[in-house]
């Protein structure tokens, strides 16, 4: 598309309109792979819905290939996903790992607080 018409940024947006959300999903997807193959020290979080509520009161979801799209709750707090993302810093465990990321309603199962063990269950690379 680019080579075609470099200079009509209308295109693009066209080509989204008829896409919808695939065509995001692709470069997010293509993306994530070339981080992947480069060798850098990555993880690769795909987190829920974003929720304003307060972190640390749920029970963490992860999986991969959209598991958690057959959960009931698809959505996280903004809070949990920063303290995740702080926790992939620290575990050995997280390391050249992608998992999507979401978590149960509140006062159902127990808030996460063991983080290696979590990262530890995540296999996929990518």
């Amino acid at each position: 598309l680019t080579r075609r018409r470099p200079n009509r940024p209308d295109s693009y947006k066209k080509l989204k309109e008829r896409a919808g959300d695939y065509l995001e999903q692709v470069w997010k997807r293509k993306a994530e792979q070339y981080l992947a193959d480069s060798g850098l020290l990555h993880t690769i979080i795909r987190a829920g819905s974003l929720q304003d509520k307060d972190g640390g009161l749920r029970e963490l979801i992860v999986g991969k290939d959209d598991e958690i799209l057959k959960t009931e709750t698809r959505t996280i707090a903004r809070a949990d996903v920063a303290e995740v993302c702080i926790q992939a810093l620290l575990f050995e465990q997280a390391k050249f790992k992608a998992f999507d990321l979401s978590s149960k309603p509140e006062g159902e199962g127990t808030p996460t607080t063991d983080f290696r063990t979590r990262f530890a269950q995540v296999n996929s690379r990518f």
